[in-house]
C-alpha cells in the first residue's frame, strides 16, 4: 500500500518524540541506571525525554491536561497526554534496540492518539483517526489464523516466575511493552500479555494500534479490557483467535499474585 500523509496532530507530535529521542540517543548504553519505589528502572535519560516532550506538549495543546510517568503533570480540559518519556529503560540500559518515547491522547476510556519513536531502529508508529501507521504505511487487518509452531508471543520478562502457558510457537520479550503491543499490530507477533499494573502510558499508543488493525484485548477471564486505571490486570492484546486461545484457562493463567506487580514486565 502507498504511504499516507501523517496528521495535523502528528505534525506537531512526531518532531518532539523524534527530538527527544535523539536527545537520548546521546546517552545510550552510557547511563547510570537507578529504581524507583516499585522496583522497575529509571535513568536520568527518562527525565531528560521528559521535560522535552512535556514542555513542547504543553505549548501545542495549552489546553489539555498531561501525565507523564517522571512525575510531570500539568491540569487541563478533558482531553489528556499520557507520557512515557523512555519506554523501555532497562532495555534502554542494557543496549538492546526495542526502547523509545510513546505519547497518547486520551479522553476517559477513548485513545484518540498515539505515537511510538524507536531510534535505534528507525521505525516510527502513529495511531490516529482509527487508522495505525508504520513509518506511513497503513498497517494491514491482522491475520485470523490460530497459533501455529511459528507464532511468535511476546512475555513479560518474568512471566516464567508468575504464569504458564502452552504456546505452541515461540516466546520473546523485547523489553518495552509497547514496542511488543505495536509490533503486534503489524503481524511480527499473534499477541502480547502485558502485566498488570500497567499505566496509559504503557499501552495507549499499542492499544490503539492493535484495536485499529482488527485485534483484541481481553483480561484473563476473557472479558473485554476496560481502561480502568484502578485495577489494571493483567491482559492479552493481539488477533482474535490468539487472544481467545491464551485466554481459555486450559492454554494459559496466573500462578501467582506478583504477576500483578510492574516488576513483572
Amino acid at each position: 500500500m502507498a504511504p499516507l500523509s501523517h496528521t495535523r496532530i502528528d505534525d506537531s507530535v512526531r518532531p518532539i518524540l523524534k527530538e527527544a529521542g535523539c536527545a537520548i540517543l546521546a546517552m545510550y548504553r552510557s547511563v547510570t541506571m537507578e529504581k524507583k519505589f516499585d522496583g522497575s528502572a529509571v535513568c536520568e535519560a527518562d527525565r531528560l525525554s521528559e521535560s522535552i516532550i512535556v514542555s513542547q506538549i504543553a505549548m501545542h495543546f495549552p489546553n489539555d491536561a498531561v501525565i507523564s510517568e517522571e512525575g510531570e503533570s500539568r491540569q487541563g480540559g478533558c482531553m489528556c497526554w499520557v507520557i512515557d518519556p523512555l519506554d523501555g529503560t532497562s532495555a534502554f540500559g542494557e543496549g538492546l534496540a526495542h526502547w523509545g518515547p510513546t505519547i497518547g491522547r486520551v479522553q476517559g476510556d477513548q485513545i484518540h492518539y498515539g505515537a511510538l519513536w524507536l531510534p535505534i531502529i528507525g521505525d516510527y508508529f502513529h495511531i490516529e483517526n482509527g487508522c495505525a501507521y508504520l513509518n506511513d504505511i497503513p498497517l494491514p487487518h491482522l491475520s485470523s489464523s490460530p497459533p501455529s509452531t511459528n507464532s511468535v508471543i511476546y512475555l513479560p520478562s518474568r512471566f516464567h516466575q508468575r504464569a504458564w502457558t502452552r504456546w505452541p510457537g515461540k516466546c520473546r520479550n523485547l523489553g518495552s511493552i509497547a514496542a511488543h503491543l505495536c509490533l503486534v499490530a503489524t503481524g511480527a507477533a499473534q499477541a502480547v500479555i502485558v502485566p498488570g499494573g500497567w499505566s496509559l502510558w504503557d499501552i495507549a499508543a499499542g492499544l490503539a494500534a492493535i484495536r485499529s488493525t482488527g485485534g483484541h484485548a481481553a483480561t484473563f477471564d476473557g472479558q473485554s479490557l476496560k481502561l480502568d486505571t484502578e485495577h489494571r490486570l493483567p491482559f492479552v492484546a493481539g488477533a482474535r483467535s490468539a487472544v481467545n486461545w491464551i485466554t481459555d484457562p486450559n492454554n494459559c493463567g496466573i500462578i501467582s499474585e506478583d504477576a500483578t506487580s510492574p516488576r513483572s514486565r
